[in-house]
């Protein structure tokens, strides 16, 4: 798929960001209908979600990059060969959805790679309309490190998580970010000072867990 096709699906989902898409209002067995309010903190039993709720007090709207953040995976190159979520990102990825809107972007090279990225997180269980899930149409594709930041700065988010160096110095001037940094990776973003550039080795790390 051509680097403007994907773009224009992007626009596409843009007019979705503030209003909900049109469609049936059931769920699966177990999940709870779109539409109710999300719980607030305090309805929040463990620790970990009280966390995530605590350091997402007061944003609306959280983007993150997938590959290297909620995947094991942290090459595009890697994700032609299949994708795998990191286990503990998944209950993490389930309280941010409680918590806010949260929209993953994918850079991907071709239509396999997309078909693993979306299958991965589908049998995560974290792509529905349950109120701890991600709405399908929050899972944005682009084909390039420039789609991708695009993308972010279309969405307006208020907090983006990234493994691209590149892409958090890109990013910088716009918004707030976490530079995931996994151990061994000496590649170190050149805005890495700046009071928007925050750093964790984790997901997990940055929410204290």
């Amino acid at each position: 798929m051509l680097e403007t096709d994907r773009f224009h699906r992007v626009r596409a989902h843009r007019s979705l960001v503030d209003g909900e898409p049109s469609g049936p209002s059931g769920t699966s067995s177990g999940r709870t209908a779109a539409g109710v309010a999300p719980a607030s903190p305090q309805a929040a039993a463990s620790p970990q979600a009280t966390a995530v709720f605590n350091h997402l007090s007061g944003i609306k709207r959280v983007s993150l990059s997938v590959a290297g953040v909620c995947l094991q995976e942290g090459k595009v190159s890697e994700l032609q060969d299949g994708a795998t979520v990191i286990p503990q990102a998944i209950s993490l990825l389930a309280d941010m959805a409680q918590a806010c809107e949260v929209y993953l972007v994918s850079q991907v090279l071709d239509d396999v790679s997309e078909a693993a990225v979306t299958g991965a997180l589908e049998a995560a269980g974290l792509l529905g309309h349950g109120t701890r899930q991600i709405k399908p149409h929050r899972l944005l594709f682009c084909s390039s490190l420039e789609g991708k930041v695009a993308i972010v700065r279309q969405l307006e988010t208020q907090l983006h998580f990234d493994g691209s160096a590149t892409t958090v110095d890109d990013l910088c001037r716009f918004v707030q970010l976490v530079h995931v940094q996994h151990p061994g990776d000496l590649t170190k973003a050149a805005t890495s000072a700046s009071k928007t550039v925050g750093s964790a080795p984790s997901l997990a790390a940055y929410f204290g867990l």
